[in-house]
Parts: structure tokens; sequence; C-alpha cells
């Protein structure tokens, strides 16, 4: 009987010992990695960072998932704390070096309550009472290689895994909220097919300020309390977009729903979640938990007005998604371009107002930072997180953007004639006798010494030069600083990478022979791309 009493005891969290109940409140304690100005590293409650967010150079945790989605929901609080917020607010907000610090203090203290992750009625993020198998906390985490996700940034295993922290475990539950992968059914209890949470198979996108209050407000977004879902493409409401913890209980696990608006859809429960933590555990230590399906968004046309979309002929709006073998800044454009067949984060429109204002200077530059994950089913491949120094004034002058598609489309010619004269290359070294050689081995060669990486890598530096120096440059003269892009770095680029990758396999008569017929093939073609 008293074992039964400390396990359910246990799972609601509730626990008394010598001190009293067991808490562990996000508003007071410890929990958000900041980054200083000073260059110390420290763990911050929600009122302290938002009381010292000039402080604070940025949010720093090793997976970029976790930065992604803490940004996420402090910019939910923040816009909650200050609803209804019309461009004159965000203004007045950069005119007064930042938002009413009284409002947020006020709304953190008023729902105080609702942030406790152990609290018996209303756990943070979590669903309580709910009764399922348990497993273990790690499956919170994307990157740590548990049940089925391979081992690709962690080597922890199943049988070895070690409690975490309340911390830790606040960070992760934020971020599984957003980036948990769906495939598969649920436990027996709840047998729910698994859905993606909503960042899954997007990228999202932020602008990073010279410390965390300006990237606050750089990606902060109006809202009109009375019309919630214009921002997420429907004019309907009901009047009930509220934050999830504000709910008096969370949805079912398995209900499907249309989100009620822009702070609904932010801070979207996509898994019913309960922590059991170990009531021996002298620092609430956490190894287990109930994880199954929480709501289920209904499909429906929602723009997540962090991220980008692209049109398609075949199947309509579609996400922008993370290329495992593509960097975010060859989609610049993509990312940042508004257009009839594109559709950008929503605050890059805001940027643009706040330019037209004379609130921000065109010449401001900032860090435009993508996070995604890249996932097969519900294998987590790789995730991955980018910063491209921006000028803001390409937020706003299309002609600029005009000018990056025309530099990336060269970088994409030289590129695709390097794979082209490797794959020639491949083809003479196998080529026999009679006929003609396997596709598939010649496929194999080309990839081992394909130059392509080193070339996209080398790139990279140079473009983000570029683009510095385009901003700066008068529109009469931008023609030849694309010129020189296209003529001097690309091509110097270009071959230097594929020189590297055939040089090195000339050590035999059949390979200097499929060197001549490669090279021959790569210089003309490339001729052809300056004769254009």
């Amino acid at each position: 009987m008293e074992a039964r009493v400390e396990q359910a005891v246990g799972i609601l969290g509730d626990i008394m010992t010598d001190g009293g109940y067991i808490s562990f409140n996000l508003v007071d304690e410890g929990w958000i990695p900041c980054l200083m100005m000073d260059g110390s590293q420290q763990e911050l409650s929600l009122a302290d960072v938002f009381s010292r967010a000039k402080d604070i150079r940025e949010i720093a945790d090793p997976s970029p998932l976790v930065v992604a989605s803490l940004h996420r929901l402090l910019l939910a609080i923040l816009i909650r704390s200050h609803a209804p917020i019309t461009m004159k607010d965000i203004t007045i907000f950069w005119k007064n070096g930042g938002w009413d610090a009284k409002r947020t203090r006020k709304y953190l203290n008023d729902w105080k309550g609702r942030f406790d992750l152990f609290d018996a009625q209303h756990p943070f993020y979590q669903q309580p009472g709910l009764k399922s198998e348990s497993t273990l906390v790690a499956r919170l985490s994307q990157e740590t290689a548990t049940g089925n996700n391979p081992t690709l940034f962690d080597h922890s295993l199943d049988e070895n895994a070690m409690p975490i922290p309340p911390s830790t475990a606040a960070r992760r539950i934020v971020t599984a909220q957003s980036f948990a992968v769906g495939g598969g059914k649920g436990p027996a209890e709840y047998p729910t097919y698994l859905s993606h949470a909503p960042l899954v198979g997007k990228v999202m996108v932020i602008l990073r300020g010279s410390n965390l209050s300006e990237t606050l407000l750089l990606n902060l977004l109006p809202y009109d309390a009375g019309n919630p879902k214009e921002a997420l493409g429907s004019s309907s409401s009901d009047g009930n977009d509220i934050l999830a913890w504000e709910r008096e209980a969370p949805d079912a696990p398995g209900h499907s729903r249309h989100p009620e608006g822009l702070l609904d859809y932010l801070t979207w429960q996509s898994r019913a979640i309960l922590l059991i933590i170990d009531p021996k555990s002298a620092n609430r230590a956490i190894k287990e938990m109930r994880f199954v399906q929480g709501s289920v968004m209904i499909s429906e046309l929602i723009f997540d007005p962090m991220a980008s979309y692209r049109k398609s002929e075949e199947h309509g709006w579609l996400p922008l998604k993370i290329e495992e073998k593509k960097e975010p800044w060859r989609n610049l454009s993509a990312l940042t371009h508004l257009t009839n067949e594109r559709v950008v984060p929503r605050q890059f429109k805001v940027i643009a107002d706040l330019i037209d204002l004379g609130v921000l200077d065109r010449s401001c530059r900032y860090n435009l930072e993508v996070f995604g994950l890249c996932s097969d089913k519900a294998k987590i491949n790789l995730w991955k997180h980018a910063r491209i120094p921006l000028p803001i004034a390409y937020l706003k002058d299309e002609d600029l953007i005009r000018s990056v598609e025309m530099a990336i489309h060269d970088a994409e010619q030289f590129y695709k004639v390097m794979r082209k004269s490797v794959w020639i290359f491949a083809a003479s070294l196998l080529s026999p006798v009679k006929g003609n050689p396997d596709k598939k081995t010649v496929s194999a060669i080309r990839d081992s010494i394909d130059p392509s990486q080193d070339y996209w890598s080398r790139l990279e530096i140079p473009f983000h030069s570029f683009i510095d120096t385009l901003v700066i440059t008068p529109e009469d003269d931008r023609d030849s600083i694309l010129s020189s892009w296209k003529k001097t770095t690309c091509a110097e680029e270009s071959k230097r990478a594929f020189e590297h990758a055939i040089s090195g396999q000339d050590a035999t008569a059949r390979e200097l022979r499929a060197g001549v017929k490669a090279r021959a093939s790569y210089y003309r073609e490339i001729c052809s791309i300056f004769s254009e």
C-alpha cells in the first residue's frame, strides 16, 4: 500500500519532503541558458531573462532546437503580456529601448502558478494525471540516441540513460512541443498515430540583434487580440486565443482541432507529457515520463509566422525545408523575398515597415539565423543552425535580392559544370573496351571525389562579403560587383576545387586519360559561361 502511494505521489509531482513540496517554478528558478554580454554563461529564470535582456548576448544551448524553441516561447509571452500590439506600439518599444517591463513582470506574477514544472494541478507544458506506459525522459531530446533515433550527436544508450535535472527537463519539454517528430502509433492506452510538431519540416528564422532585448524586438509581431487568426491566414475568431498554460485543462491526447490564433499556435501542445519524479532524489532528478500524442492540428493552410514557403503547381504551398547537402545561405532569396509564389517570415514585413518609418536604418546589419531538422519519417537525420550576416536593406530592396538571386545562379552554374566534369572523369576511368560503364559505379566514384562540399564551403565567406559590398554600392555600379563575383570568385573557387579533385587521381595512364577528357569538358563549359 505504501509503495502505491509513493508511486502515485511521484507521478503527480506534489512530493512532500522535509523542506515542503517539491517545486521548480520557471519564473524564479534558472533554466534558460544565456551567454551574457560579459562573456559569462548563466542559467536565468523567465523573470530575469525579461528584466536583464540587455545584459544577455544570446540564448546559448548546445542544441539549436532548444535555442529556436526558447525564442518562440519568449516571444509568445511578450506578445501576450502586451496585447494588443500595433506597429505604433512596436515603434515606441524601439524608441524607448525596450518593452514595458512592468507589464511583462505583472503577467509572469499573475500566472506564476502555471509555470511550476511539478505542480499537481497545472504542471507547466504537461498533462496532469496522464496514464500510459512510461518511457525515458531522453526521448524529449531530438538529438539524443534513444529508441528510434540514430546515434548522430550523442552516444548515450537507453540502458545507460541518466536522470536529468528539472532545468534540463524544462528546456526539453518546450523543445519537444515544437520539434517532436511523428511516426508510428502511441502506446496501447493512446494508440493515436503520432503527428509532427509545428516546426518539423520547416525552416524557422529569427533575426538576431546585439543583445537579447534587440533580438526579441526584431522578431516581435503585431497582434490583434480581437482578430487573433489574422496572422495564421484566417479571419474567423471565437476569442479563445490564449497561451497553453492559461487553459484550465489541456486537450485530451489525440484531440483534433484548429488553432485558435497566433498565441495558441506558438505554444501548441503537440505531445501530452508528464514527468515522473523520483521521490528519493535529493535534486529533483527525472529519468522517466509519460509521453503520448497531444493536440492534433487539423490540416489547413497555416503559414507559420517564423517560416518561409514556396508555391508548387502540384502541391500548393510548401514550407522551405532544411536540406542535408545545401547550406541555408544558398536559399537567401527564398528566405527573405516575398513574391506571388513565396511567403516569408512575418517579422520581415515589420522590419521593412520600421525602415519606412525611420525607426531602423537600412544600413543596420543583423544575423539572419536559420534553424531546422531534417527527418526521414520518425528518424532524425540532422539538424542545422546557420547564421547569415545580413544588412536589413535586403528585406526592403527588391533590386538587391534580384542581384543575390543572380549571384547564387552563377555559383550554381559552376557547380553543375564541376559535377558533370567529375562524372566524365569517373565514366572515362571505368569505360570498358566495348559498351558503357555501369552508371551506379560511376556515380559512386564521382561521389567519392566530389568537390562540391569544398566548393560551397569556400564560397560562403566571400558570399557574405559580396552582399555587404553590394548593399553599399550605387545601383548603377552593381553589375561590376556581380561580374567580379562570377568571373573571379566563383570561377577561381570552382577551378581550384575541380583541379584538387582530379589531380589526386592522376596515378595511372588510365587516370591521366580520364583527367584529360574531364578537363576538356570542364574548361569548354566554363568558357561558355563566360561568354553569356
